[in-house]
């Protein structure tokens, strides 16, 4: 897992920079999506448009995802009481995208595990959640953005392994997919940031002092 924390080895301090990874990652992946939705504003038949319009979309799915579970790994380290665990071993080990298995020799080994993207996403903002006490759930059923960004996954595939000229077109239909699927998920992410620190400014006022978090929100205070 590459960590963006500076080598720090407080974890309060891993956390602020984890979170500071996190949005300077969103920045600059949303500001890609924006370009190419600038160009398709003036030509909406530009298909090199359409075409990174798509793959930007999951850029920012997949680059947000990871740096989300990066958040919430560094979080737990922060926020747990001592002597208290706030995640399993295996949500640990796939919060870095690890995963263990025995060679032939009997000898453990770590390498990247090769995750769902649909199921990475729903991991990340449930263990997130949890982390920070939150009463959230990734919305997929009222409407259809979680539809849209399963089959815009299919037509990124599509066009990073492209089998004939064809397909590479994004047709009209594939393109509005993909525009819902970034609203979709720009709208989830920006509601869980949003009761994190909603959730986070309640506990400061209940704590009413200024030190450094040692606990999640909703953990009920040592007597």
């Amino acid at each position: 897992m590459n960590d963006d924390t500076g080598g720090a080895t407080d974890p309060h301090t891993r956390t602020i920079a984890a979170h500071r990874a996190l949005v300077e990652l969103q920045l600059v992946l949303s500001e890609d999506v924006i370009r190419f939705q600038d160009m398709l504003a003036e030509n909406p038949d530009d298909q090199f448009a359409r075409r990174g319009l798509v793959k930007g979309v999951l850029a920012k799915v997949e680059g947000l995802t990871f740096a989300l579970k990066h958040l919430t790994l560094h979080s737990a380290g922060a926020f747990a009481p001592p002597g208290v665990r706030l995640l399993t071993p295996a949500e640990e080990a796939l919060l870095q995208d690890a995963a263990y298995h025995l060679d032939a020799k009997g000898k453990a080994s770590c390498a990247e595990a090769h995750l769902s993207l649909p199921r990475n996403v729903k991991f990340a903002f449930a263990t997130f959640a949890r982390v920070y006490g939150l009463d959230f759930t990734l919305e997929t059923d009222r409407h259809d953005g979680w539809g849209a960004f399963e089959r815009t996954i299919g037509v990124r595939n599509r066009l990073v392994h492209p089998k004939s000229p064809s397909a590479l077109v994004v047709a009209d239909e594939e393109l509005s997919q993909a525009q819902d699927a970034y609203r979709w998920f720009s709208g989830e992410h920006e509601r869980v940031m949003t009761a994190a620190f909603e959730a986070l400014g309640r506990w400061r006022e209940e704590a009413g002092r200024g030190e450094p978090l040692t606990r999640p929100p909703r953990l009920p205070r040592e007597k």
